[in-house]
């Protein structure tokens, strides 16, 4: 059977663990809400280039110069970031549960 030392030292790196798992978890969700503001900022943009908002002359030199295209490639490329943020985000959620899972079976055991 383990001694009191041993239980302080698991109960302690659970502990570490938990916290890690608090900080990845934390830092995916501002890494996520950073990417959703890039992204509305971009289709605030591309939406201020529609004929029927704005002037007809700016939309035409914004698709003549290729404007609007590269808004929409911007736009796609921070989408496709933002699955594999929200991807990390679920795998911090779960990792955070496991870690609070373990500390919590410590805790009574």
């Amino acid at each position: 059977m383990a001694g009191p030392q041993a239980d302080r030292t698991l109960k302690k790196l659970v502990s570490l663990k938990r916290q890690r798992a608090e900080q990845v978890h934390a830092l995916a969700i501002a890494e996520l809400r950073a990417e959703e503001r890039r992204l509305a900022a971009l289709e605030a943009e591309m939406s201020a280039l529609d004929p029927g908002q704005g002037d007809y002359a700016d939309f035409v030199l914004a698709m003549k110069f290729g404007r609007a295209a590269f808004l929409k490639k911007q736009a796609d490329a921070v989408r496709e970031v933002i699955g594999r943020k929200k991807q990390a985000l679920q795998e911090a959620r779960e990792a955070l549960k496991k870690a609070i899972h373990s500390e919590g079976q410590l805790a009574s055991g």
